[in-house]
């Protein structure tokens, strides 16, 4: 719409334009051209002219491609690390209700557990290494990056992180010092936690997305 009417303004101004000239009395002599050098000056300096525009015109569309490009790849990153944030979550509130039950885990379900966190960490690491990436990319092509905007999403994962892996120092039987040292830690972790009134898959969900919002905000707006 804000095209159409700038398109349309143009028009009614050009044809306001023809008015206005067409009633004007044109000297001829004003169009002659003297000689066969002059002609050439003429269309020299409208060759330079167009040349300018069509390069300002082509940098513009360069700059506004290369942001679109960017935007998008860190877009679509960002959805990954989001649905990993929430898997984080998810892992370290499994290892809370777990350690809170106070049940005895034996060799074959500590294996298990061992295997399916670590899985999630390796998880959790990989996507943001991907987003740590694409935040020095923007932060080197728009000066003013997204760092800030991720700095909260980034500490709630790194919180839910850390706590599955403390969850699985104090499980591992062969330091009993150091699993109850990682079992008063995760007290902490509980408290930390408990403070983000985040009681189940959609409240997480919601939550991360609130973390995101000024990313995302940002990259819509290098999309249009």
């Amino acid at each position: 719409m804000h095209r159409d009417r700038i398109v349309l303004i143009g028009c009614v101004m050009l044809f306001c334009s023809g008015i206005v000239w067409g009633g004007l009395t044109v000297n001829i002599k004003f169009l002659k051209v003297e000689s066969l050098h002059d002609l050439f000056e003429i269309f020299g300096a409208i060759a330079t002219v167009a040349a300018v525009y069509i390069a300002a015109t082509w940098k513009k569309q360069l700059v506004s491609t290369r942001d679109y490009e960017l935007a998008r790849k860190t877009a679509v990153s960002i959805v990954r690390y989001k649905e990993s944030v929430i898997g984080a979550w998810e892992a370290a509130s499994d290892c809370l209700v777990q350690e809170k039950s106070g049940k005895t885990i034996d060799s074959r379900t500590r294996e298990i557990l061992t295997a399916i966190y670590n899985s999630q960490l390796e998880l959790d690491q990989q996507r943001r290494s991907e987003i740590q990436e694409l935040v020095v990319e923007c932060r080197a092509i728009w000066r003013n990056g997204i760092d800030k905007n991720l700095a909260r999403a980034f500490a709630f994962e790194q919180l839910c992180s850390n706590c599955t892996k403390t969850y699985l120092v104090m499980i591992r039987p062969d330091n009993p010092v150091n699993s109850i040292v990682a079992r008063y830690s995760l007290i902490k972790f509980r408290e930390g936690l408990s403070e983000k009134n985040i009681n189940n898959r959609d409240d997480a969900e919601s939550y991360v997305d609130s973390l995101f919002s000024p990313v995302d905000n940002k990259l819509d707006e290098k999309m249009r």
